[in-house]
C-alpha cells in the first residue's frame, strides 16, 4: 500500500530523501534571490566557473555541472544573449568556442555571490562552526565514496 505508515517511515529514514530535500529547499531559496536579476542558480555556477577558470567551453561546462549537457547548451546561450558571457570561436575548432565572463557579467557576479552568502547564512542559521565542518567532512567522504563506486560499477 502506497500511503501506509510503513512507507511514509521509510522515507522519513532515507538518507536520500533528506539529502534531496534540503539540496530542493536551498536551490528554491537561491532561486528566489537571484529571480529580481533574471539569472538562475545554475547560471549563476556557469558564470562562476568561467571567472574561476573551472572551465571555459560549453563541454568543459558540461563536464563538471551536475546537470544534463543540453541544459548547459540552453544555460550559456541565455547567459550570451542576455550579455553576460562572450563567446569566442577557437582557432582549432570553429565548432567551439571559448567562453568568458563580460564586464556587464562581473560586475552582476558581485550582486550575486552577495546573495549566495546570505542564503548559506540563513541555512547554517543555529548550527556552529565545528557542526557545519563535520557536516561539509560528511558530504565530501559520501561524494568520495559515490565516485569510488562509480569507478568500480565501469
Amino acid at each position: 500500500m502506497e500511503g501506509d505508515s510503513t512507507s511514509c517511515a521509510l522515507q522519513q529514514d532515507d538518507l536520500c530523501y533528506w539529502m534531496n530535500s534540503l539540496a530542493m529547499a536551498a536551490m528554491r531559496s537561491l532561486t528566489g534571490r537571484f529571480a529580481p536579476y533574471g539569472v538562475t542558480p545554475h547560471q549563476f555556477a556557469i558564470l562562476m566557473m568561467c571567472t574561476r577558470g573551472a572551465a571555459d567551453t560549453v563541454s568543459g561546462i558540461a563536464r563538471a555541472m551536475p546537470i544534463d549537457p543540453a541544459a548547459v547548451s540552453r544555460n550559456v546561450q541565455s547567459l550570451v544573449q542576455k550579455g553576460l558571457l562572450e563567446r569566442q570561436p577557437l582557432e582549432r575548432d570553429r565548432r567551439s568556442a571559448k567562453l568568458s565572463v563580460s564586464e556587464e557579467g562581473r560586475d552582476l557576479l558581485g550582486e550575486l555571490e552577495e546573495h549566495v552568502w546570505a542564503n548559506n547564512a540563513m541555512l547554517v542559521r543555529g548550527i556552529d562552526t565545528e557542526e557545519r565542518e563535520r557536516f561539509v567532512n560528511t558530504i565530501k567522504r559520501m561524494l568520495a565514496n559515490t565516485a569510488a563506486y562509480e569507478t568500480t560499477r565501469l
